[in-house]
């Protein structure tokens, strides 16, 4: 499970919050670009987006660092690299 969607919010500067499953917590940054809460509690959702929805400073300041994350680690540009990468490291595998 990828998180198009959490990713593309925090290419919008927005903060976050998701569940800690699949590749959640490899994306945002707990306390950073969002806040990562357990699989089904509920009062944790709340609290998180209160905390957000009060603070308008956390929240500018999570939007700000999930953005530059985007921009460092899920850019095209970076992706575009990893295939490559992966794509001749199976190349040289296979002619090995």
């Amino acid at each position: 499970m990828f998180g198009r969607v959490v990713i593309e919010a925090m290419a919008s500067g927005l903060p976050v919050i998701a569940s800690k499953v699949g590749e959640m917590p490899k994306i945002v940054d707990d306390g950073r670009s969002g806040i990562l809460i357990s699989p089904g509690d509920y009062k944790a959702l709340a609290k998180a987006i209160e905390l957000i929805d009060s603070n308008k400073v956390l929240k500018q300041k999570m939007g700000m660092f999930g953005y530059k994350k985007v921009k460092r680690e899920f850019s095209i540009e970076i992706h575009t690299q990893r295939i490559a990468q992966l794509y001749n490291k199976l190349l040289h595998e296979r002619n090995c």
